[in-house]
């Protein structure tokens, strides 16, 4: 019996890194596909947990103090309202949400090669090609940006660039993303900056810095990497205040990420010595 699917699900070739024995990444050295903090945890993990009130539980997760502070800690960097940021289960949701924004079936993509492996696929998914632009080996891989703008042209529907790269670990001067920004905006494209990472690079050279200037801009983050949260699965998605925000109020869910991995995020950004002295 042949079941009637989504085709591009059934040719996708999707690869995980999800391994049988969970506590091995703790093994390894810092690698693009577990992508953790190995170093340390957040100490304010066991006041959360002690002082869980369950009938927080019991309820819908309403959160409005994490929308807060997570726009305030991007204060001095744009000019971010709690109506901009879209709480998501870390920035691999983020990628679905913008592929759900942006991406139709036989839409054109364009973004780096290699890129986040995952983030292709999702891509592929949702029924759109990916025009990779190749990071040359002779170059060291390195990411050239008037390469990577003679390939935009009105056939894309969005740009996606995750910065810093994986797997490369390279970081891409906001200077360069602006430009890509800039272009893509003269011809109507939504770029999608993917910041998975991004705890890794200074916050002044985040793409969250275009917001004020750009309408075209998604920038994801998550709490995964140098907040020590991967296992709570939390992120969230940032847009300029404008079309964008209310589109994404339209394809995101309020409730889609639980209470308890709200209140840890929310913990994290208030202990951010914590996260200073893992920098």
């Amino acid at each position: 019996m042949h079941v009637k699917m989504n085709d591009y699900v059934a040719i996708e070739n999707k690869q995980t890194y999800i391994t049988e024995n969970p506590l091995a990444e703790v093994q390894l050295p810092i690698d693009c596909g577990e992508g953790i903090n190995i170093l340390q945890i957040p100490t304010r993990w066991m006041e959360t947990i002690t002082d869980l009130d369950l009938e927080r539980v019991r309820t819908y997760p309403h959160t409005p103090e994490l929308k807060e502070k997570i726009a305030a800690y991007w204060q001095g960097c744009a000019d971010v309202s709690r109506d901009c940021v879209f709480i998501t289960e870390g920035s691999m949701d983020g990628i679905r949400i913008a592929c759900r924004l942006f991406v139709e079936r036989g839409d054109r993509v364009l973004g780096n090669m290699p890129t986040f492996n995952a983030a292709e696929s999702e891509i592929k998914l949702s029924g759109a090609a990916y025009d990779g632009v190749q990071l040359a080996p002779e170059n060291n891989y390195a990411f050239d940006c008037d390469v990577f703008l003679q390939r935009l042209d009105s056939r894309h529907k969005m740009v996606f660039v995750d910065n810093p790269n994986n797997p490369t670990g390279q970081v891409i001067p906001l200077a360069e993303i602006r430009r890509i920004a800039s272009a893509a905006a003269h011809l109507g494209i939504g770029v999608v900056v993917d910041e998975a990472y991004g705890d890794y690079m200074v916050k002044e050279n985040s793409a969250i810095n275009l917001l004020d200037d750009f309408d075209n801009v998604v920038v994801l983050r998550t709490f995964s990497k140098g907040f020590g949260l991967a296992g709570m699965r939390i992120g969230y998605c940032l847009a300029s205040d404008g079309e964008l925000a209310r589109a994404l109020s339209k394809v995101t869910d309020a409730y889609s990420v639980c209470v308890f991995s709200r209140l840890m995020a929310l913990a994290a950004l208030g202990d951010l010595d914590f996260f200073a002295a893992g920098k």
